[in-house]
């Protein structure tokens, strides 16, 4: 698994397009009872997130 680069880039507005899907489609399926993230992590390391969309 490669590094993730520390760096700051926005990529879409957050959440972005695939993170609203996904978390649409959470909504319809789970019960809304915890605060969490407003985005889907794909990878994470060192401090650094990178969601679904790439930012």
């Amino acid at each position: 698994m490669s590094e993730l680069v520390r760096e700051r880039r926005l990529i879409t507005s957050v959440p972005g397009p695939k993170s609203q899907q996904l978390a649409a489609g959470k909504s319809a399926a789970v019960a809304d009872v915890c605060v969490t993230l407003p985005v889907f992590v794909t990878r994470a390391g060192g401090g650094v997130l990178e969601d679904v969309d790439g930012s």
